[in-house]
């Protein structure tokens, strides 16, 4: 601590101590390389563990400017790789499968339309949210 100076002394504003219900929402953007895709999931790879049953929205850009967002649920979460990255760390690499929910025929058609083109690699972003009761 600089100077002798508790935390509270140096925040701006005062913090007040919560007795409990008040939950806080963290929200969490993985990149994540889609390595199969259809009109109702994908499995797609990811740096950390998501809980199977959680809800996500996935982010598929399907062309420029254009992004298709979809509300998703986590199926499943399988460790595929740990390999070391520097001197102690570890490196994980999930595999995690998402079904797709409360699609839209409209999301539906143009995510069927972008499968029928489709030409390589798909990158797609997945946000997960986590809640912690304060």
């Amino acid at each position: 601590m600089a100077q002798g100076k508790s935390d509270q002394e140096r925040r701006r504003r005062p913090r007040v101590k919560i007795g409990g219900g008040v939950v806080a929402k963290v929200q969490t953007v993985l990149h994540a390389p889609v390595i199969d895709l259809s009109v109702t999931g994908a499995l797609v790879e990811v740096g950390e563990a998501l809980r199977p049953g959680a809800r996500c929205t996935v982010r598929i850009p399907l062309s420029a400017g254009i992004m298709l967002k979809l509300g998703a649920r986590v199926v499943r979460s399988t460790l595929v790789s740990l390999a070391s990255k520097g001197t102690s760390a570890k490196a994980a690499r999930y595999q995690a499968a998402v079904e797709f929910v409360d699609v839209t025929d409209a999301d539906a058609a143009q995510l069927s339309a972008y499968l029928d083109r489709l030409d390589g690699a798909v990158s797609a972003e997945i946000s997960t949210e986590t809640s912690a009761k304060l």
